[in-house]
């Protein structure tokens, strides 16, 4: 191996474990406080471990049911079983998220080391692990992002199937991820037909295999869909939904099938506008810092690259293979196009968009893409293994400043921080109920908050909250801010 490479593979492994680790880093204070639907997810998980129900007493859900939307079981009973061992703490509940995390990069690398060897799999790793379009999701409590480590393993074992019983695997962790989160619903749906063309194409790809990867889908998604068709896990997509007449008609279109067609366009092209992909990222500082975009510099590298390469056979009339043969061209289009389809469900939507968390499906295919120009570079030129190492650096360094020193006081306002001192302040004071009131109408943060500062138990902080509600009742009507900050003594 040349000088060049030996140093740059030895930065590039470097800055990948500097990465992983620092993932770890002041999780209980960066960021600090705990954003609503944070609450809501460790509630759930605190009550599935102490009481074997969901925070509403129903037990042992399929989907916890909670205000924020559906808690899925493949979020919900890893967690509880990472929680019975390493305790409920904000701390804990974010070094769960890192270490799921962690489990997408080995898949990742996984898959990379099947499709084209080891260096590959570094690369795709290296892309993945300073990524700013998951850095923020892999520190924070969303089921969400737990569709990832579903979904690529889905993938994995897609690509490495020799035998029937890894296909039947693949098709129950694609379901998985189905159940993780609704848009990757949609997206496994259209990107199953390009991925199983690939597998085709690459390793082979048996009508029967192909029927068992389906099949064990299929079996593995009949509770999902059954919730699905009794209309249980829709009402937050047709709030969110282009298809709402009520929506257009706000704007002054009239509904119809050309006015949905047009919306799709627009929302989809939003989410590849140069802005958001390369400077300014998400706007929702809970889903970004707010100082990068979804890509970091080193997908600049592997995405150039590959574009150079594609490019430069068409400029220099070489024959096809010189620099990228036929099957990587196919390749690369394949994985350019499942990004592509990771964007609809996001399109569909019409709210905070351009929208990272909605499409996070893409992720993993933005990453393999970075990788494999970075991959086909350093065959041809032995000093990208040390500019893409050196590069990383820089980038992670540029991170790291961001994220622990900038983004803290810059994200403040989305983490409820306030609220916490309140609840803190009422603990100190033993003076509950004016906090209680005040926010009597989001009932996950006040049990979040009686099981945490108080101290009840799961059973105990919903019974309590459910007996206050004949008195929150007779609040109806009267402004927040016109709550009295202390109520008689009697009231108390």
């Amino acid at each position: 191996m040349h000088i060049f490479s030996r140093v740059g593979v030895a930065l590039v492994v470097l800055v990948v474990v500097a990465a992983n680790l620092l993932r770890f880093y002041q999780l209980e204070r960066v960021p600090y406080g705990a954003q609503v639907d944070e609450m809501s997810a460790m509630v759930s998980v605190e009550c599935l471990v102490t009481e074997g129900t969901d925070a509403w007493l129903r037990p042992f859900p399929l989907f916890a049911t909670e205000d924020s939307g559906p808690k899925p079981p493949t979020y919900i009973y890893p967690a509880a079983a990472w929680v019975k061992f390493f305790g409920p703490s904000i701390g804990s509940f974010r070094a769960f998220m890192a270490t799921m995390f962690l489990l997408v990069l080995a898949g990742l690398f996984l898959l990379g080391c099947s499709l084209y060897g080891r260096s590959y799999g570094l690369w795709v790793v290296l892309a993945a692990s300073i990524s700013p379009w998951t850095w923020n999701f892999s520190r924070i409590i969303y089921e969400s992002p737990v569709a990832l480590v579903y979904l690529v393993w889905g993938i994995a074992f897609l690509f490495l199937a020799r035998k029937r019983w890894l296909f039947f695997l693949s098709g129950i962790f694609l379901s998985g991820a189905m159940y993780s989160y609704p848009p990757l619903r949609l997206q496994i749906i259209l990107s199953l037909i390009p991925l199983l063309a690939l597998r085709r194409i690459r390793g082979g790809l048996s009508f029967g295999q192909g029927v068992v990867l389906l099949g064990g889908g299929v079996i593995a998604s009949l509770p999902l869909a059954l919730k699905i068709a009794n209309g249980q896990l829709m009402s937050r997509f047709w709030e969110l939904s282009i298809f709402s007449k009520d929506y257009l008609e706000s704007f002054g279109i009239p509904f119809g099938p050309l006015a949905v067609l047009v919306e799709f366009v627009r929302n989809f092209a939003v989410h590849f506008r140069p802005d958001y992909l390369f400077w300014s990222g998400d706007q929702n500082l809970i889903h970004a810092t707010g100082r990068f975009g979804l890509l970091s510099w080193i997908d600049f590298l592997g995405l150039g690259s590959l574009l150079l390469l594609a490019g430069s056979g068409y400029i220099f009339r070489r024959p096809v293979g010189s620099f990228l043969s036929r099957e990587d061209l196919y390749f690369s289009v394949t994985l350019l196009f499942c990004w592509g389809l990771a964007v609809v469900p996001a399109a569909l939507t019409h709210e905070g968009l351009p929208h990272s968390l909605r499409s996070i499906g893409g992720a993993p295919f933005a990453v393999l893409l970075t990788g494999f120009g970075l991959f086909k570079a350093a065959r041809m030129f032995p000093f990208v293994w040390l500019s893409g190492g050196f590069l990383s650096a820089l980038f992670f360094l540029a991170l790291f400043r961001t994220y622990f020193y900038d983004y803290p006081q810059k994200s403040q306002g989305w983490f409820n921080i306030m609220v916490f001192e309140q609840a803190r302040a009422s603990r100190i004071k033993d003076e509950w109920l004016p906090f209680l009131a005040m926010y009597r109408h989001r009932d996950v943060t006040i049990q979040y908050f009686l099981m945490r500062e108080q101290g009840l138990s799961c059973r105990k902080a919903r019974e309590l909250w459910q007996g206050l509600i004949p008195l929150w009742q007779s609040f109806e009507g009267i402004s927040r801010t016109k709550i009295p900050v202390d109520f008689p003594e009697t009231e108390r």
